[in-house]
Formats: structure tokens, C-alpha cells, sequence
């Protein structure tokens, strides 16, 4: 476990409450010492507290989607689609969709 890494993340995040990179960027470090309870959290909460924040729906969708939570992953990407779509962000949309069809297809 990287908790240096951690540790500089919560810092930052109370030095600058406002900014949801940070907050994205302690929810990946949590899963990448392998907590991923704590990511998923982490994003959900992010996606209540910033919904527009699109970079957090298709990492939470892979989240779910490892943990074995299709239909939750699933409306999870539809609504990163939706929104994709109202921000012209083309290319996250297809990768939503893709992933979604990837999903659906088995």
C-alpha cells in the first residue's frame, strides 16, 4: 500500500475541497492498493456529489462490472452515455456504449 501516496491525496483534498480530480484521484488509489470497496464508494459518492464529472462513470462501471454487478454497471455506463452526449464528448460515449454491448452481448 502506497499510504505516502494516499496521505498526499487527503491533504490535497483538504487543502482544495472543491476540486473533484482529487477526489477521483483518491478513488483510483484506492483501488490500486486493492480496496476496491472503498473506490467504489468513493466514485459513487463523487457521482452523487458532482454528476457531471464524466470520467467517474466508466471507471465505476469497471468497478462494478469486476465485482460481478452487471445491471448496476450497466445503468452505472447509461448514464455516463447520457451524459457524455450533453457534454459532445463523442468518444467517452462510444467507449460507454461499447462497454455496455460488451455487457449485453454474453
Amino acid at each position: 500500500m502506497n499510504s505516502n501516496r494516499m496521505t498526499q491525496l487527503r491533504e490535497l483534498a483538504i487543502s482544495d475541497p472543491t476540486d473533484v480530480f482529487i477526489k477521483y484521484a483518491i478513488a483510483l488509489e484506492y483501488l490500486a492498493i486493492g480496496e476496491n470497496t472503498e473506490a467504489v464508494t468513493h466514485l459513487k459518492n463523487l457521482i452523487l456529489t458532482h454528476p457531471n464529472y464524466l470520467p467517474s462513470y466508466y471507471q465505476l462501471g469497471q468497478m462494478l462490472e469486476s465485482a460481478g454487478k452487471t445491471a448496476e454497471a450497466i445503468l452505472i455506463y447509461k448514464s455516463g452515455a447520457t451524459l457524455a452526449e450533453i457534454q459532445k464528448e463523442n468518444k467517452t460515449k462510444s467507449e460507454l456504449l461499447q462497454a455496455i454491448e460488451n455487457l449485453t452481448e454474453d
